[in-house]
């Protein structure tokens, strides 16, 4: 020790031996709670910072590291971390960690390491071309996680989200979709190739833009009103040829499913309660198939006809 101010608390005091700092020591015994060392580099909790400011937190068990920025104006104050570098064209791509030119970076020390910087295992960072916010890991390196575009967008798996979300690759969802008015889904659609054909109900086309399979013949809908009744009591047995209108499949590689339906306008106050539905594979041709109503049972009254509404996909 060459020198030194000493007050009640702490001494003020220049060290030539150990690396050219100053410091200020506490009456702790060891306790330097401020050092500038000889390359301007400024610690606080420690007299070798790794960086030009570094502030190792407490010794003790389980200590935390606690570092506040605080506001004191009494209307409208404003609290800003401020994080700024030199942007230089091409040379500013994304890099994980402390390689980036603006990044916050988080790194772990493995258990018995004292005071070490750490590794680094997670980082965000702004890309100077691109002006996004990037959320970068160890284990990606270089392409980010996840990004935020300057217009809003965010990415997974992508660095340049073109909608509100855009993801490369799979989405898990646990729960609904809800659309702008209101409705949600909770399953998907039968997967079905891209094309444009006419959507068949009954006697009417009507062209949509959807999926079909490769030879062009896709999905087919039909309402088929069959009688199942006798003027008295429900017949025990119901067969119903369903016919395909417009262009015919080219093969029966297809799957129908049906649903019976209660004629509204010939009711007379009966509601469906049970069936038992066959389609035989045997009966499927190219136009069409036979399906087969039984054990067909009504609630509130006795229908004279009953309907059954019939898709068929192809496979």
């Amino acid at each position: 020790m060459l020198g030194g101010i000493t007050g009640t608390s702490y001494s003020f005091d220049f060290d030539s031996t150990q690396g050219n700092y100053l410091q200020i020591m506490s009456e702790q015994p060891g306790a330097v709670p401020f050092a500038i060392t000889g390359a301007g580099n400024i610690g606080i909790g420690t007299t070798a910072p790794a960086g030009q400011l570094q502030v190792m937190g407490s010794t003790g068990w389980d200590g935390s590291g606690n570092y506040y920025f605080t506001n004191n104006a009494s209307l409208y104050g404003r609290t800003n971390l401020i994080l700024t570098g030199l942007l230089d064209g091409g040379n500013d791509a994304w890099e994980f960690g402390s390689q980036a030119r603006n990044s916050i970076v988080f790194n772990t020390n493995t258990s018995g390491v004292q005071g070490a910087v750490g590794t680094e295992k997670y980082s965000i960072q702004l890309e100077g071309n691109s002006g996004s916010l990037g959320f970068l890991s160890a284990t990606l390196a270089s392409m980010p996680a996840m990004v935020l575009t300057q217009s809003g967008n965010v990415g997974i798996g992508t660095l340049s989200p073109g909608v509100k979300l855009d993801v490369a690759g799979d989405v898990r969802l646990s729960g609904s979709i809800i659309f702008p008015d209101g409705t949600t889904q909770q399953t998907a659609s039968p997967a079905l190739s891209s094309s444009s054909s006419p959507l068949q109900l009954g006697s009417t086309d009507v062209t949509i833009n959807y999926g079909v399979s490769s030879n062009g013949s896709g999905l087919k809908h039909v309402r088929t009103d069959a009688s199942c009744t006798t003027s008295t009591s429900m017949l025990s047995t119901c067969a119903v040829s369903i016919t395909w209108p417009g262009t015919a499949f080219a093969d029966t590689n297809y799957t129908i499913t049906c649903t019976p339906k209660n004629i509204t306008w010939n009711l007379h106050g009966a509601t469906i309660v049970a069936y038992s539905l066959t389609i035989p594979d045997s009966s499927k041709t190219t136009s069409g198939a036979s399906v087969v109503l039984t054990n067909l049972e009504t609630s509130g009254g006795q229908p004279t006809l009953a309907g059954l509404n019939c898709i068929a996909i192809h496979d």
